[in-house]
C-alpha cells in the first residue's frame, strides 16, 4: 500500500500607503456695507490606506484518482476476486492513503500619514448684517489592514501551517483647524463649528488551522493637534452656535478598540479624555 503526499503552498501580500504633506484648505469671506448671509463651509484633508491579503488554497486529495494513476505505473496484473465479485489484493500499486501538506501565508500592511494638514476659515463683516452658516473642518488619517488564510482541504490527513499578519499605522503631525469670525456693527447669527483631527488604525488577522502564528498590530499617533475657534463681536448682537473640537487616536486590533480623545470634546464610551 502506498502513501501519496500532496504539497501546496500559497502566499498573498498587500501593501497600501497614503501620504499628505502640507495639505491646506483656506476660505476667507469679507463683507463691508454688504448685508447678506454666508453659506456653510466644509473643509477636509483625508489620507486613507486600505490593504487586504488572503489565500484560498483548498487541497482535496482524491484517493480514487491517485489509485488509478498508481495502477498505470504498477502494471496491469490480474485482480483476484471473491465469490461476490469484490476486488481484493490488487497488485497495481493503488494508493488508499493520502495526505495534504499545505503552507499558507498572508500579510497586509497599510500606512496613512499626514504632515501639517490645515483648514482655515475666516469671516469678516463690517456694517454687514446677516447670518453665517455652519463650519466643519476635518483632518483624517485612516489605515486599515486585513490578512486572512484559507483552511487546508477537508479530505485526507491534513498537515501544514497557516499564518497571517497585519500591520496598520496612522500618523498625524501638527494637524490644525482654525475658524475666525469677526463682526463689527453687523448683527446676525453664526452656525455651529465642528473641528476634528482623527488618526485611526485597524488591523485584523485570522489563521487557517492555527498551526502557524497570527499577529495584528495597529498604531495611531498624533503630534501637536490643534483646534482654534475665535469669535469677536463689536456692536453686533446675535447668537453663535456650539463649537465641538476633538482630536482623537483610535487603534483597533482584531475587533478590540482603544480610543483616546483630547481637547474637551464629548468622549466615546471607554475613551480617555484630556482637556487641551
Amino acid at each position: 500500500m502506498a502513501d501519496t503526499t500532496i504539497g501546496a503552498s500559497q502566499s498573498a501580500q498587500a501593501d497600501a500607503s497614503a501620504a499628505q504633506n502640507g495639505p491646506s484648505n483656506t476660505n476667507v469671506g469679507v463683507q463691508v456695507d454688504t448685508p447678506g448671509s454666508q453659506p456653510g463651509i466644509e473643509q477636509q484633508n483625508t489620507a486613507s490606506a486600505n490593504a487586504s491579503a488572503g489565500t484560498g488554497v483548498e487541497v482535496t486529495p482524491a484517493s480514487s484518482s491517485a489509485g488509478a494513476q498508481g495502477a498505470e505505473a504498477g502494471g496491469t496484473a490480474a485482480q483476484p476476486t471473491d465469490t461476490a465479485g469484490t476486488q481484493q489484493n490488487g497488485s497495481g500499486g493503488a494508493s488508499d492513503a493520502s495526505a495534504a501538506a499545505v503552507q499558507q501565508h498572508a500579510a497586509a500592511h497599510a500606512d496613512a500619514s499626514q504632515q501639517a494638514p490645515s483648514n482655515t476659515n475666516v469671516s469678516v463683516r463690517v456694517h454687514s448684517p446677516g447670518g453665517n452658516g455652519p463650519v466643519t473642518q476635518t483632518n483624517a488619517a485612516n489605515a486599515v489592514a486585513g490578512a486572512e488564510t484559507g483552511a487546508p482541504g477537508p479530505d485526507g490527513a491534513v498537515s501544514g501551517t497557516s499564518d497571517a499578519s497585519a500591520d496598520a499605522v496612522a500618523t498625524q503631525e501638527t494637524p490644525s483647524n482654525t475658524n475666525v469670525t469677526i463682526r463689527i456693527f453687523s448683527p446676525g447669527d453664526d452656525g455651529a463649528v465642528t473641528q476634528t483631527n482623527t488618526a485611526a488604525a485597524s488591523a485584523a488577522t485570522s489563521g487557517g488551522n492555527g498551526a502557524g502564528g497570527q499577529g495584528a498590530n495597529a498604531t495611531a499617533r498624533q503630534d501637536a493637534p490643534e483646534n482654534t475657534n475665535l469669535v469677536i463681536r463689536v456692536g453686533s448682537p446675535g447668537a453663535s452656535g456650539p463649537a465641538v473640537q476633538t482630536s482623537t487616536t483610535s487603534e483597533t486590533v482584531d475587533g478590540t478598540a482603544a480610543t483616546a480623545t483630547e481637547e474637551g470634546a464629548d468622549a466615546p464610551a471607554g475613551a480617555s479624555e484630556h482637556a487641551g
